[in-house]
């Protein structure tokens, strides 16, 4: 209401934004200047992916540090090291993921998501056929 001091109103906006969140994945605080997924989009956009390669699980396994994180989708290695700071559910979410095989929760969540568009040039190969 028009007038309303810092205080209750403060907290009930909070509350509402947390009810109003698109997902419960998402960061509820806005992202640093330049960290939006339109910035990662135009970023993505200039790279090109390295040569892909055959990577095995125990190789995915080792890289599970926020300064080192691959991840496996539909079989596909991603390094999403540098997605980091863009996802929207920020670091947390991407370490739940890093360093195995995160279809399922991928497509758990991010059933709307393709994950070769997003990260193209962090596509660092794929697993082996079996």
């Amino acid at each position: 209401a028009a007038g309303r001091g810092r205080g209750d109103g403060d907290r009930e906006d909070a509350d509402l934004s947390r009810e109003n969140s698109f997902s419960p994945n998402h960061q509820l605080e806005p992202k640093a200047p330049g960290r939006s997924m339109l910035h990662w989009m135009k970023r993505v956009a200039k790279m090109r992916p390295p040569k892909p390669r055959v990577v095995t699980l125990e190789e995915v396994a080792l890289h599970n540090h926020s300064s080192d994180a691959w991840t496996v989708i539909d079989g596909v290695v991603y390094n999403l090291t540098d997605y980091i700071v863009f996802h929207p559910g920020g670091e947390p979410k991407i370490m739940e993921a890093a360093g195995k095989d995160a279809t399922r929760r991928f497509h758990q969540v991010h059933s709307y998501v393709s994950a070769k568009t997003i990260l193209a040039p962090h596509i660092l190969g794929h697993l082996p056929v079996q």
